[in-house]
């Protein structure tokens, strides 16, 4: 099963494809004593190397951002159920670019991020983007990947 997501562009959209783990947690006082002493730091050297692969399941939360997207499954895919809020900074849509990233809310005009996100557009709508921006690292959560024109008729 192919696992997506979708994001809202200004002309065009955004699947992503997930990780299929997560990061582990590790405790340190292993014996529970209250301290940390030689034998649970021996414990813990013990487990260096050792992942716990937690399999992804579509409709559970992606974090990216400090933001939890939901997802949905369509068809054998699954996708973000929400638009993409990843600004890293912002520019207004007047300022139109074709060769440098360019982030943009709907209808802000101006160039501060908190600002932007506190905009009812940004809620709404999301991020939009210039193709120098979607093929930015960093846009897309950690395994997650930009849809084939493949991927993306499979979804209609």
């Amino acid at each position: 099963m192919k696992n997506l997501i979708i994001f809202s562009l200004a002309t065009f959209t955004l699947l992503l494809s997930p990780l299929s783990s997560k990061g582990q947690t590790l405790t340190t006082d292993n014996n529970n004593d209250g301290c940390v002493n030689l034998g649970d730091i021996l414990n813990v050297l013990g487990e260096y190397g050792q992942c716990e692969v937690v399999e992804f399941a579509c409709g559970e939360l992606v974090t990216h951002d400090g933001y939890d997207y939901s997802t949905v499954q369509i068809g054998d895919q699954c996708w973000f159920a929400e638009n993409c809020r990843y600004l890293p900074v912002v520019s207004p849509s007047s300022e139109g670019n074709t060769t440098d990233p360019y982030y943009y809310v709907y209808g802000y005009e101006g160039t501060d991020v908190i600002t932007a996100q506190a905009q009812a557009n940004y809620s709404t709508y999301g991020v939009l983007y210039n193709w120098p921006a979607v093929m930015e690292p960093g846009i897309c959560p950690s395994g997650w990947h930009i849809p084939t024109d493949l991927e993306w008729q499979t979804m209609e």
